[in-house]
């Protein structure tokens, strides 16, 4: 792929450009201005802030693209030049001094850096607040960590206005220490506290959770499977088989049934070990925290490559389950929905980031149709 990048060196407000191989340097960068739009599959173009490399050349303003000028509505804050000197000062504020930091991710839902501060090894999360189904990361996690001790990282500050959240380093994910036998650890173990949250919806919802019970579900389905951008990925057969099914009634089928806190994202990089002395696993990422099915966590078991380890992951749940061949639909549909309101709140150039979810999930229901 060719790479153009166009830099701004934070204190001369001077801009670079950098074009082929050599900009993979950018790397080292931090590229939370990098929402442009991909002209082709072999080319892209990104926006850095920061020093200007040694193979970069000076450019005059007037060379810019102009979505440097004009950003779209949608652009999350950390797509804005001085965003990063504001949250990293708020970072030092709040963790005693900060000494050096690297920005880990940066994309369209969330900016993480990690530092190095008067407090240790911390981490500062940045979420976007526009999807409609994600809970507030920021408050939620502070109010689930008080709710249910050792379930989710206590945050050192939050400020749940902006979507900030700074968070003590808890250590490697789960899928880092236990490799292949994280997914069943973690299914056996958040089924089990899971249970414990049954019955407490109206308490959940109080705590900052979405609510994605039965009856939410059965309004925003019809919105998905009218929506021509999510269903054109599919093929023919596969769109007649998603819709020829009566999903209100499959939904209808459980609406008398009771709701739990669902993590909505449950994978192995979201889950660690953590400082548990009972051995407890801790959990994280909470975006998508919200009141609905309890068996709607079971989505790593859809991303298995066979069905046999799809069913093994399965039976890793600690209580008793609808049938296979109904989780999986179900399941799937939900995190459809998830990805639609996702892709749709999204500055249109990183789209992208998110059209692959809607399609791997419609198509998983649709093989289970």
């Amino acid at each position: 792929m060719i790479v153009t990048c166009f830099g701004q060196e934070s204190q001369s407000q001077r801009w670079w450009k950098l074009v082929g191989a050599g900009a993979e340097s950018v790397r080292e960068l931090p590229l939370h201005r990098r929402f442009m739009p991909h002209a082709t599959k072999d080319e892209a173009t990104l926006i850095a802030e920061g020093a200007r490399p040694d193979e970069a050349l000076w450019i005059d303003e007037a060379d810019l693209p102009v979505a440097v000028h004009e950003p779209h509505l949608l652009r999350v804050p950390w797509g804005y030049a001085g965003w990063l000197e504001v949250a990293l000062a708020w970072i030092a504020e709040h963790a005693d001094g900060l000494r050096s930091w690297k920005e880990v991710k940066s994309w369209s839902l969330s900016c993480v850096i990690r530092a190095e501060t008067g407090r240790g090894v911390v981490y500062f999360k940045a979420t976007n607040q526009q999807p409609a189904l994600f809970a507030n990361e920021a408050d939620v996690t502070q109010n689930l960590a008080e709710r249910f001790a050792g379930l989710a990282p206590l945050p050192l500050a939050t400020d749940p206005e902006r979507g900030w959240m700074l968070l003590q380093d808890f250590g490697p994910s789960l899928r880092e220490t236990h490799g292949d036998s994280s997914a069943a650890l973690a299914l056996t173990d958040y089924s089990r506290f899971q249970q414990t949250t049954l019955g407490q919806e109206a308490a959940l919802l109080k705590l900052g959770c979405v609510d994605r019970r039965p009856a939410h579900f059965a309004r925003e389905l019809p919105k998905l499977l009218a929506d021509e951008i999510c269903l054109s990925p599919l093929t023919d057969d596969e769109r007649e088989r998603l819709l020829s099914v009566d999903w209100q009634a499959k939904i209808a089928a459980f609406s008398d049934s009771p709701c739990a806190l669902v993590h909505g994202d449950l994978h192995m990089g979201n889950v660690a070990q953590g400082p548990n002395k009972d051995g407890s696993l801790l959990y994280f990422d909470w975006t998508d925290a919200s009141v609905g099915l309890p068996w709607l966590d079971i989505l790593t078991a859809l991303w298995e490559d066979t069905d046999e380890a799809s069913r093994k992951l399965y039976a890793a749940w600690s209580t008793p389950l609808p049938p296979w061949e109904t989780i999986v639909p179900l399941t799937a549909l939900h995190h459809a929905i998830s990805y639609r309101h996702i892709y749709h709140a999204l500055e249109p150039c990183v789209q992208h980031e998110h059209k692959g979810g809607v399609k791997f999930f419609l198509r998983k229901a649709s093989e289970f149709s």
